[in-house]
């Protein structure tokens, strides 16, 4: 793969994932979805996808999927913070 090809692929995926994260931010914040029920079980599917029987989950992408969950965590604590200021 060149790197422009691998700077394209990295570029959709971390486009896709500040989506995902924006959407499920908006849900939250509109009380449709419990934020750190969503994170546990982002945590939870990176875990079980290690387990024999299972998909299996690359390294990369449990990487990928802790990486979000723990940003996810921060966003919330972030605006926590600017709400009580």
């Amino acid at each position: 793969m060149s790197e422009k090809d691998f700077d394209e692929l990295a570029g959709r995926i971390e486009g896709l994932a500040n989506f995902v994260l924006s959407v499920a931010a908006q849900l939250e914040m509109n009380g449709h979805i419990d934020g750190p029920l969503f994170t546990d079980r982002i945590h939870r599917y990176a875990a079980e996808r290690t387990v024999p029987g299972q998909p299996e989950c690359t390294a990369a992408a449990r990487r990928m999927l802790l990486g979000l969950a723990d940003e996810f965590d921060q966003m919330r604590a972030n605006r926590r913070f600017h709400n009580n200021q």
